[in-house]
Order: structure tokens, then sequence, then C-alpha cells
């Protein structure tokens, strides 16, 4: 599908300036442009899976093309805005490199977190979640695209309430519950969350 996507990126007219949003992707899937690499700006940012925190966001544009926006619309750091702005921006790519961390490597280790919850659903080990009610295309490696699981449930901003109250912290968009796995997650805390969703979540 995003393959699909990226030719037709590629075959549009000259005069079409395509812009592709990478939030989801960067530093959570191997991203290749492929064809579309000479067409196409990719703009993205730091604050979710290359762990940067906030303001850190960037726009990369093909070869030969000589626009660039005045504005960005990047005022992600809020938080800093009403202090001084010539301080360093804080990232943590030296240390992943020295550990050899390669966003393939993130993506696997997620993937594999993800594989293993879901075996504790189909298990029955986490309350009224099904395996059924995931979204999502799933990728090759049996993760999705993207370092979370989505569960489409009616119920989903009450079930993030409960879950929160024990002690599990998600996100909700609508009927849309969703959990994410990252580079400080370990398999034993799939384990303990696989066992606090029955507290939650009961049957």
């Amino acid at each position: 599908m995003f393959d699909e996507a990226l030719d037709v990126l590629a075959s549009l007219p000259d005069e079409t300036i395509p812009v592709l949003d990478g939030y989801h992707g960067y530093f959570a899937v191997p991203t290749d442009l492929g064809a579309a690499a000479d067409r196409v700006y990719y703009t993205s940012g730091g604050y979710k899976y290359a762990m940067c925190g906030e303001g850190a966001c960037f726009l990369v544009a093909p070869p030969g093309r000589e626009l660039r926006p005045r504005i960005t619309g990047w005022f992600a750091g809020f938080s800093d805005l009403a202090g001084p702005q010539d301080g360093p921006v804080g990232a943590v790519f030296e240390l992943l490199e020295a550990e050899g961390l390669t966003v393939q490597h993130l993506h696997r280790h997620s993937a594999a977190l993800q594989r293993r919850f879901l075996e504790r659903g189909a298990a029955g080990e986490a309350g009224t979640l099904q395996v059924e009610d995931v979204i999502g295309r799933q990728r090759g490696d049996g993760g999705r695209w993207g370092n979370f699981l989505t569960f489409r449930r009616a119920d989903g901003a009450e079930l993030q309430q409960r879950l929160l109250r024990a002690r599990v912290v998600t996100d909700v968009r609508g009927d849309r519950l969703r959990f994410g796995f990252g580079l400080y997650h370990r398999a034993e805390d799939v384990d303990a969350l696989a066992a606090r969703c029955p507290e939650a979540i009961p049957r």
C-alpha cells in the first residue's frame, strides 16, 4: 500500500508539489521513499518515536528543489517559549548510535512486544481485549505501521479511564484505544500490562 502511494507521488506532474508527513513513521518503521525521493518533500519531528522532545522538527527538500517554507508552523515546545531560545536541543541519537540501535532494531523490538501482547489477549489473559478488535494494516514482521496497537472499542473512552486507574496509560481517539510499545518497554512490562487489563476490562 505504501509502495503504491509512492508510485503515485512519483508520477505526479512537475508542477505538483507533494509533501509527505512522516509523523507516525519517522523512527518507528524503516522508510524508503524509492522513486519518489526526488519529488517529495518529507517532514517530521522528534517528539514521538525519535525521543528528541519538543521542537526538534525538520523538512527535507528534494534535490534541486529551491522552494522552502518561510514559516513551518512548528511551535511544539510551548513550555519553553518564554525562556531563552539559544540553548541546546536535547536528543538521543548519539546514544542510539553508540548502542548500535537502528530504526530497524527499534521496530523489531516494538513488533515483538506487540505480538506478545496479542498472544496474551488470544489466551484470554487481557480481559475482553480481542485480537479481532485490532485495526491497522499488519506488516510482514507481525508488527503494525506504527509502534502501537489500536483496538476499536465503542467503550474506548471509558476503558481508557479504567485502565488509568489500573496504572496503565493509553491513548484514546473516539472509539480507538491505543497501546504504545517503545524502546523503554521489556517483555515483562507487556506481561504486567496483560495482568492489569482484566482488572480494568473484566470479562
